[in-house]
């Protein structure tokens, strides 16, 4: 590390072989740094965006660096070789300008650091310009080149330190993966540094001191390589917190019960385990059921190029296609590029999203039958209410006047005319007690009675005795322990009374016997018996026994 980050001008003038160690962690060095610039340069070519262009240029002139040392050059004094080795020192004094122009890229760093980290870095590169040949290895060295050196390592140890800080600072409130994406480059742009400052502690450079700046700085270049990188095994480490998450939310939408529970439960989800950048749900329209960060514009930009046949639709925003629509998913400005296993997780939670939006679809549409179905029936009920009350003026007009006939004409009419006016009030009194049912059935509907305990027994007896009295023949027999149940009193009283004088005036004979009982069910609820010993209900009626305004 010490030959291509500090001292290349005395690396040009040292021709002394060095150590094998020395020279193999070097050679790992360059192939990790060539690699990621060739991965960040396919990048760049498929979509060229400002963090990922300062990423392939910081690890470009890395690259580059590091493949100068290989090649010492004699330090003849010559002007073309005073050139080389400031236009090689150049390079490593720009090499943490580059990573503070990645962060400002990503609008993790602020203006004032950033306009700051230039001044510095322009101060050093000037300097370099105007420096003098530098002296001898082993030799002693002025104060002017003690000073330089010291400039350069206090320049690359606060450019590298900027960043990290605010690299550390700008992924702490962000999800999981992306927080320890961000303290990966800041930890590396650390450890670089500190190998360059360890290289610097020692003036005669042993075996020692440069094996172990080389392996800080191969340790550095790894963490950097691994957050610009971003492998997929790591992608899923790194996300176990997210993922948690997401796995929560897909069981929260079974539970969901209309669309907006279905956004509110998966969206923030997907959003934190693809990088907080945003998600969104639209229906088979194209339209926006939720919104999740990524905005109506550019869901209305996204929108014509739904019907294509990739789920990439660029490096930071996914569409699944689902039966109900699609899912959108955006990255953030912090997250890495999406590959192969954000796809899969995508289509999973997609699939989910798709079955809780079928059944969400399925209830709502019960729900809507079920409140027209009720419409309906007030509606009904309306028009029971309005048709029985209207019914019963002229009904009691007609009964009024048949009472008038029969009281003070009856004589003056005919045999036959009585007959008629018997059979005409016979209809006109069961119209009455038709309309009288009608209005009773339109209440029920419309009239909430309060629920309150119900001895059945105290009222089986209230009833019964109201009936002996009436029908003194009759016997009605009350069994004992009847339980109380919670319903409308009036209710009960009304089934009880209409039970028990049906059993009397259906019966066929003046004598007849009627036993009221009752027995608990399995469910809590309680079975009423009234029964008689009249002739009973024919089989082929007993279908239609209890249906409204039947009259067997």
């Amino acid at each position: 590390m010490r030959q291509t980050l500090l001292s290349a001008a005395e690396r040009a003038a040292e021709l002394a072989p060095e150590p094998a160690l020395v020279t193999a962690v070097r050679l790992v060095e360059l192939v990790a740094v060539a690699t990621v610039a060739l991965v960040l340069a396919r990048r760049w070519h498929t979509r060229r965006t400002a963090p990922t262009g300062w990423a392939l240029a910081l690890f470009t002139v890395f690259a580059a660096v590091l493949a100068a040392g290989f090649r010492p050059v004699v330090a003849d004094g010559s002007l073309l070789v005073q050139l080389y080795i400031k236009a090689l020192i150049t390079a490593i004094v720009v090499i943490p300008y580059l990573l503070v122009l990645f962060s400002f890229s990503l609008g993790a760093m602020g203006r004032t650091a950033f306009g700051l980290a230039g001044t510095v870095t322009a101060a050093v590169v000037l300097a370099t310009l105007l420096l003098p040949q530098l002296s001898e290895p082993g030799g002693t060295r002025p104060g002017w080149e003690v000073a330089y050196i010291t400039l350069v390592v206090a320049a690359w140890c606060a450019l590298s330190v900027l960043s990290a800080v605010t690299l550390w600072r700008a992924g702490r409130a962000q999800p999981a993966a992306i927080r320890s994406r961000m303290r990966s480059l800041s930890l590396g742009a650390v450890v670089v540094a500190s190998a360059l400052v360890v290289s610097a502690s020692d003036d005669q450079a042993g075996t020692a001191t440069i094996v172990v700046s080389s392996v800080l700085a191969l340790l550095g270049i790894t963490l950097l390589a691994t957050a610009f990188l971003m492998p997929a095994p790591l992608r899923v480490l790194w996300r176990q917190a997210d993922l948690a998450k997401m796995a929560l939310a897909e069981r929260g939408l079974m539970t969901a019960l209309n669309s907006a529970d279905v956004a509110r439960t998966i969206l923030p989800a997907l959003a934190g385990a693809f990088g907080g950048g945003g998600a969104a749900l639209l229906d088979r329209d194209a339209r926006t059921v939720a919104d999740l960060g990524i905005g109506e514009a550019a869901l209305a930009a996204l929108a014509p190029r739904l019907a294509g046949p990739d789920e990439l639709v660029d490096d930071d925003t996914l569409v699944a296609p689902m039966t109900s629509g699609w899912l959108v998913v955006r990255a953030g400005r912090f997250a890495p590029l999406f590959g192969r296993d954000e796809l899969l997780l995508l289509d999973r939670a997609a699939t989910l999203v798709d079955l809780a939006m079928q059944r969400v679809q399925l209830f709502e549409a019960e729900q809507r039958s079920r409140h027209e179905a009720e419409a309906l029936n007030n509606e009904l009920q309306t028009l029971l209410y309005s048709v029985s009350h209207d019914l019963r003026s002229p009904i009691i007009s007609v009964l009024g006047y048949l009472d008038y006939l029969s009281s003070d004409h009856r004589a003056e009419l005919s045999a036959e005319g009585q007959h008629f006016l018997d059979r005409i009030t016979v209809n006109a009194l069961y119209m009455q007690r038709l309309i009288t049912d009608l209005l009773e059935l339109s209440r029920i509907g419309r009239i909430s009675e309060p629920i309150t305990p119900v001895d059945l027994g105290a009222l089986a007896e209230s009833v019964a005795e109201g009936v002996r009295f009436a029908h003194p023949q009759v016997t009605v027999d009350v069994a004992d322990n009847l339980p109380t149940v919670h319903m409308s009193d009036v209710r009960a009283r009304q089934l009880l009374t209409n039970l028990v004088e049906n059993a009397v005036k259906h019966a066929g004979r003046l004598d007849v016997h009627v036993r009221v009982s009752a027995q608990g069910e399995p469910v809590g609820s309680v079975r009423l018996n009234v029964g008689d010993n009249g002739p009973g209900i024919p089989e082929s009626y007993r279908a239609k026994a209890f249906d409204v305004f039947e009259r067997l």
